[in-house]
């Protein structure tokens, strides 16, 4: 049994034992410890301070001069695809085949959370038939264009 398998396995243990279906992972970890699991040496402090600067390089937006649009400054892009090397760019700074690489990684990220939602919402539709089918239309075009034109008060880079 892998180690995820081993923490799925304890998940659900801890869900039957403590009757809760909505679980606090903080909560969880507190409790594996207790049952005996061997807690993790603590991060490095570079990888800390990493994904801190990865944090306040992913917030920073700039507007656009041409639209008065916000968009997010700082692009990441993993080298061979792996996500094992990731480096950062400036937009603004970045060559052309930088950003489309930082796109397309991003987009394919995109298409894999649509393909889980997919299975998940087929899913519960499968399980729940007597009840109305959950069906979330994954045509992003308009929502997309609403924001543009300023179809909520928090319209971001996201």
């Amino acid at each position: 049994m892998t180690k995820n398998q081993q923490i799925q396995r304890l998940y659900r243990l801890y869900k039957e034992e403590t009757g809760t279906t909505d679980v606090d992972l903080k909560k969880f970890t507190i409790w594996m410890e207790k049952k005996g699991w061997k807690m993790p040496i603590p991060t490095d402090p570079h990888d800390i301070l990493a994904r801190q600067v990865a944090d306040a390089l992913r917030e920073e937006t700039r507007k656009d001069a041409t639209t008065g649009l916000p968009y997010k400054v700082n692009l990441n892009y993993s080298a061979d695809g792996t996500g094992q090397q990731v480096f950062w760019v400036d937009v603004d700074e970045a060559k052309r085949n930088t950003v489309v690489k930082c796109l397309i990684q991003r987009r394919n990220e995109m298409v894999g959370d649509a393909y889980q939602l997919t299975l998940i919402q087929d899913h519960w539709n499968n399980e729940h038939p007597s009840e109305e089918a959950i069906q979330l239309p994954l045509d992003f075009q308009p929502d997309v264009d609403w924001k543009k034109a300023g179809g909520d008060e928090q319209t971001s880079a996201a």
